[in-house]
């Protein structure tokens, strides 16, 4: 497969890009052409074309997945208040790895399944990063 993929915030795309999709939605679920949709939503048909084989809105699941590796000083508790806070926003916890400890610090890898969490992922991932001891917090791989 030559297509290379990337997952993107979309505060980093030019706005038309939403208009693309809405455009591509409204001409499939309300029959609309390209000519109406595109005048509707203020976008030339030429930009369309350009981008609407590249642009996709992301596939509803009901499972959602995150790794998540974390950098801790080893100390006793720590593991223990990151698992909390997954627990207080309603992450299901699938895998857990931790490494042994070298130099005083605690490597951790927790999958988790976030289908249900109630609260936005970012807050989640920031709430981890402001707990105690926390000295570092990466998202390794989402699916979803």
């Amino acid at each position: 497969m030559n297509n290379q993929y990337y997952l993107v915030n979309k505060k980093l795309l030019p706005d038309f890009i939403d208009e693309i999709i809405k455009i591509k939605e409204e001409i499939e679920e309300d029959g609309l052409s390209v000519s109406q949709a595109c005048e509707k939503h203020n976008i030339s048909r030429s930009t369309f074309y350009k981008y609407k084989d590249y642009v996709f809105k992301p596939i509803e699941t009901k499972t959602t997945k995150a790794i998540i590796s974390f950098r801790a000083l080893n100390i006793k508790g720590v593991l223990s208040k990151v698992l909390t806070a997954f627990a207080d926003a309603n992450a299901n916890i699938i895998t857990l790895n931790q490494d042994m400890p070298i130099k005083d610090y605690a490597y951790i890898t927790i999958t988790i399944d976030i289908s249900e969490i109630n609260i936005e992922f970012d807050e989640l991932l920031n709430t981890i990063k402001n707990l105690d001891n926390i000295k570092k917090v990466e998202l390794i791989a989402f699916e979803g």
